[in-house]
């Protein structure tokens, strides 16, 4: 199916890209507190998850499977983004390689939201007969609905301040 090789090719792209930077640490993990050896050992391991993925997705074997693990990825880099934004954090997450040093932000997440989207079609769309078992009108709403929350919740935890939230929720409770 298409989903799968677009986002195969992504992941492809994305791994390849990680590998050939001559600094393997991540800015993005290191604003994190993830320093020196566990931060190059996590950027290999991703990069090394990327190309598996990838090469599985584009290949065509265990398309469900491939899929899955795809989606998994990409909900774990965009937790990460989604927490760097949280605490503040601008940092470049290298995601392509050096040729994306930008600084993340919201975009970031709605690019992740879209892999998810792309992801959750490839899954559904490697079942046996996806138009009578997986795709019903009502699991593709769902889908969108769930892809589109996702990245809503996370844009909005990126741009509110927590710490003033939870100063507000704690001067409430001691009103009482």
């Amino acid at each position: 199916m298409a989903s799968n090789l677009v986002l195969g090719s992504v992941l492809l792209w994305t791994g390849l890209a990680k590998l050939r930077r001559t600094e393997r640490s991540n800015p993005l993990l290191e604003s994190l507190g993830i320093h020196h050896t566990a931060n190059r050992v996590l950027v290999a391991g991703i990069s090394c998850a990327e190309l598996l993925i990838g090469a599985g997705l584009v290949l065509g074997h265990s398309p469900r499977i491939f899929a899955a693990a795809s989606f998994a990825l990409v909900v774990l880099l965009t937790l990460a983004i989604g927490w760097a934004l949280a605490l503040g954090r601008s940092a470049s997450c290298n995601c392509f390689g050096a040729a994306d040093n930008r600084p993340i932000g919201p975009q970031s997440l709605v690019r992740n939201g879209l892999l998810l989207l792309l992801a959750a079609f490839a899954f559904a769309f490697s079942a046996a007969d996806p138009w009578t078992t997986v795709l019903t009108p009502m699991t593709i709403l769902l889908i969108l609905l769930t892809g589109a929350v996702f990245v809503l919740v996370l844009y909005l935890v990126s741009t509110v301040d927590l710490a003033l939230v939870a100063a507000m929720l704690v001067e409430k409770g001691s009103d009482k």
